[in-house]
């Protein structure tokens, strides 16, 4: 249904039954493109001149048309993208230094804002948000300065998590409703590293979730189950529409305090806060400190945490890098698994899946005639045994009447 949303009038009588159309020729035409063709056009566009250094661009291609393909069971897979044409694009550039747009079209605008690490932008019209080119992450200014700008602040709340935490432990037992909300919010942030999670449309069929816009549908509620007790079972989409589906028994306070927010009778787990409530609480603690920065602080003392102990239990040698490599992954993966980080599965993965599959059905086809074959040859023997029986019987019976014809027609001629 979506194709028809972009086709023509004449494309509409033209085509009624998509499903009837060939793309086999247009598949054919892409895979006949050779590849050093293709690098050719690129080349000159992976770098740009930034403060007079040359800096590589993250991703200097536009997406071309096609298929709408998002993370997980995104609701909006299978739109079509339309082709991005010159009018959608905002440029950010020197005043000196504005590139020329292709032959017949012009830009939407250009902009000289260098207080941002992007190049040029445009509106995506499926996912509804704004993308942009941007240098790449390994750029010197990227690595310099956001990166060491977050892991300070990251650093800094390490000398007052215990503070924070005391803080929210006392909030549980409070009589204001937004301080216990904002208590438990915080507790599941810090102890579970849960996304904070950002307020949306309501109308937006796409919606993810977080901690502070979770619902009831998202999560269950048991005081004993599997010989724990107070136990808190999550199930929702998060960010990138990545399930989120964890069993936790928390402290008997957050449990009954739960309890207490469900009879509110409201859809949402929290009435009372969100990320600016909490931001600004996190604020009285220390300037700049926000929900985000846990999820970095988790991340980073789980990963160091680990790492010391895998390398204390594993690594007798500091100059055994292959050992010091492993730890190194393992300690990673442990971190990636608390912020439940899951890695995207490529096409290539995709395609070798469905080629098992393929190659699965033609083993079971081939056995089940294989089988088949068998059970006949196997009948067509014992039907073979029987007929030779029969045969030996009628040639028995055949020589008894010859015999006994003999013997008669003897006595008779006597």
């Amino acid at each position: 249904m979506y194709f028809y949303q972009v086709m023509s009038k004449e494309e509409k009588n033209e085509i009624t039954e998509l499903e009837k159309c060939d793309f086999n020729f247009v598949l054919k035409h892409f895979q006949s493109i050779p590849k050093e063709k293709t690098k050719n056009k690129t080349e000159g566009y992976e770098f740009c001149i930034w403060d007079g250094c040359e800096e590589k661009i993250e991703n200097f291609k536009l997406e071309p048309p096609g298929l709408f393909m998002g993370r997980g069971d995104h609701p909006k897979n299978g739109r079509v993208k339309k082709r991005i044409v010159p009018e959608q694009i905002t440029i950010n550039c020197s005043r000196d230094k504005i590139p020329n747009p292709p032959t017949g079209h012009k830009w939407k605008s250009v902009c000289h804002n260098n207080n941002v690490f992007w190049l040029a932008s445009w509106e995506d019209r499926v996912a509804e948000k704004t993308k942009y080119i941007k240098l790449h992450p390994s750029s010197q200014i990227q690595v310099g300065k956001r990166d060491k700008q977050k892991y300070d602040i990251a650093r800094q709340l390490g000398s007052k998590i215990e503070e924070i935490q005391k803080n929210y432990y006392e909030d549980l037992d409070s009589s204001d409703p937004m301080k216990k909300e904002s208590a438990v919010a915080l507790y599941f942030i810090d102890k579970l590293a849960m996304r904070p999670g950002n307020e949306k449309n309501e109308d937006n069929s796409a919606n993810t979730f977080g901690c502070c816009t979770l619902r009831w549908e998202h999560i269950r509620l048991h005081e004993h189950l599997d010989d724990e007790y107070n136990v808190v079972k999550f199930d929702f989409l998060g960010k990138d529409y990545v399930r989120y589906v964890r069993t936790v028994s928390v402290l008997e306070k957050v449990f009954k305090n739960l309890e207490e927010f469900r009879k509110n009778n409201t859809d949402k787990v929290f009435s009372t806060v969100n990320n600016s409530t909490l931001n600004k609480h996190l604020n009285k603690f220390m300037d700049g400190l926000t929900v985000k920065v846990f999820r970095t602080y988790n991340a980073s003392s789980t990963f160091e945490a680990e790492l010391i102990k895998l390398t204390n239990q594993n690594c007798k040698d500091d100059h055994d890098e292959k050992s010091l490599l492993e730890c190194h992954k393992q300690a990673n993966m442990i971190a990636a698994e608390k912020l439940n980080h899951r890695r995207s599965v490529s096409q290539n993965v995709s395609k070798r899946r469905n080629e098992l599959h393929e190659k699965a059905v033609w083993i079971v086809n081939e056995s089940f005639f294989l089988f088949l074959l068998i059970t006949v040859i196997r009948l067509l023997v014992v039907i073979n045994q029987q007929v030779i029986i029969c045969i030996a019987n009628i040639f028995v019976i055949n020589l008894s009447f010859c015999f006994s014809l003999s013997i008669f027609t003897n006595n008779t001629m006597n």
